[in-house]
């Protein structure tokens, strides 16, 4: 024989049935049931104690009195449950609900737990399907109500990741009120909710979600992969390095590699020449240039133990067994910042502008562009070649392939072997040179120099070398300033590479 209902389920049936009938002739009366947002019948204060007090009185009476229903009803166990009662908010549908030990063909499964099960009443003006009692506030408004332990789901979409990269978190949870995450993040968080996150290790994430039972909890770990890589930075193109100059070859890395493979090429490395074979991956190197020369070389490193996993320079950069100079093909007055603006090139200072005005006619010569970093060989306060110029050890040549001097300190000891008499596009040209320069490099402080090559008005005056000699007047003729608004004695410029 199957069990019959538990002690206490008839009677709550029967108040519900009492309620019910009261509740609709409350509705005859007044045209609408009691309106309240939801609880328990016997909380204090209650709309259906005390009427709406908020409208016109007898508008809306109180439905607990001697016309309706006198005496508040409880629950058999009236500690741990009770008659919950939820109104629309016109008063035009309701539905109660009662507490019932056993599931029965006339109960409703409308709350609670897989154990809990509530007789459920709905007033025939279509509440059924108007009202949806909340599960989380039928129970919570239960006085005995102990809640499941809170469940939790997190997931990672994807679970392995390499670095840089990101993954989704997703959570859920049931019965919790609360949540908080720990470990690799950190804060409240939503009973569900999804999120991206970016570890740069392989990191755990915990998320913690509880109620007034207790706490659970659900973790999961994201992998993350260090990305091996190499990167050189220099050089990376556009670089000039001149034969027997030291210069440091500079990279970054990622993930675990212990020594470096350093290659050089000028063919792209259809062919390669070994730097060095093994070299602590400590990100710079320095290299000794050897005696080539060339416009096309490129920087390769590789990892040791994986050649597979290598870098390149980004661009050409050359290396000279000597260093060019030449005499401008334009001229100009004393202002060489004017010179400048003329030109489109920066201008910022006499000296910046002059170094644009050489590069310029360096990226313009005929018939085709020399390449390399060039400067001017002008002097001011503000620098002069000693302090600007790469002090190299190789040849400066003229565009004729002449020796000019075979290092920085040959060019400075007073004379030079052949003159600079060669302008970009290898023509002759012999003429005044602004300068401003000493024989040994510096500035000449005996005139104004144009106010640092910043004016061509009368007054300011320049030392000026000749671009026909080979002794010290090839820069600086000490016995003579030069007007600058004039381009008769003085006219072009000298540039020299780096």
């Amino acid at each position: 024989m199957a069990p019959g209902p538990k002690p206490g389920m008839p009677r709550r049936l029967a108040d519900l049935k009492q309620l019910a009938t009261a509740l609709e002739l409350y509705f005859n009366d007044n045209n609408q049931y009691p309106i309240w947002t939801s609880g328990c019948l016997e909380t204090p204060g209650n709309p259906l104690i005390t009427g709406l007090t908020t409208t016109p009185p007898g508008i809306f009476p109180a439905f607990f009195t001697d016309e309706y229903m006198k005496t508040i009803p409880k629950d058999p166990l009236p500690n741990k449950y009770c008659y919950f009662y939820q109104s629309d908010a016109t008063g035009a549908n309701l539905k109660m609900a009662a507490y019932l030990e056993k599931d029965t063909a006339r109960s409703l499964n409308d709350g609670g737990t897989e154990d809990n099960y509530y007789e459920v009443y709905a007033g025939p003006t279509g509440s059924g399907t108007v009202i949806n009692i909340n599960d989380t506030a039928l129970n919570n408004a239960m006085p005995g109500y102990v809640p499941p332990l809170p469940t939790v789901t997190l997931t990672a979409d994807p679970t392995s990741i390499t670095s840089g990269g990101s993954s989704t978190l997703t959570w859920s949870s049931t019965y919790a009120t609360a949540c908080v995450a720990s470990v690799g993040w950190s804060g409240a968080k939503p009973l569900s909710d999804s999120g991206s996150v970016s570890p740069t290790i392989t990191t755990a994430y915990t998320l913690t979600c509880s109620n007034t039972t207790g706490s659970g909890e659900s973790s999961v770990e994201i992998t993350v992969s260090i990305l091996t890589t190499l990167t050189l930075t220099v050089p990376n193109g556009g670089e000039s390095w001149g034969k027997g100059e030291t210069h440091n070859i500079t990279w970054t890395s990622t993930g675990s590699i212990t020594n470096v493979k350093l290659e050089y090429s000028s063919d792209s490395f259809s062919t390669a020449n070994t730097i060095i074979t093994s070299t602590s991956n400590n990100g710079s190197y320095s290299w000794t240039i050897p005696d080539i020369s060339a416009t096309t070389i490129k920087i390769r490193i590789s990892d040791v133990s994986n050649p597979t996993i290598n870098d390149l320079s980004n661009a050409n950069f050359a290396i000279f067994n000597s260093k060019r100079a030449f005499i401008t093909s334009g001229t100009h007055n004393g202002n060489i910042v004017a010179w400048a603006t003329e030109l489109g090139v920066p201008n910022s200072n006499g000296l910046l502008a002059g170094d644009n005005v050489c590069q310029y006619f360096a990226d313009h010569a005929t018939p085709s562009p020399l390449g390399g970093t060039w400067k001017v060989w002008l002097s001011s306060s503000q620098g002069s070649p000693s302090s600007r110029f790469n002090q190299v050890t190789v040849k400066y040549v003229n565009m004729n392939g002449q020796t000019i001097a075979n290092d920085w300190n040959d060019l400075i000891d007073g004379s030079i072997q052949n003159a600079i008499s060669y302008d970009e596009n290898k023509q002759t040209k012999i003429t005044g040179v602004w300068a401003g320069t000493t024989v040994n490099g510096t500035y000449a402080t005996n005139e104004n120099n144009c106010l640092g090559w910043t004016t061509a008005e009368q007054g300011n005056y320049a030392t000026c070398g000749l671009s026909g000699w080979v002794d010290g007047n090839w820069t600086h003729q000490p016995s003579r300033g030069f007007g600058c608004p004039s381009t008769f004695s003085c006219s072009s410029i000298y540039c020299f590479e780096q």
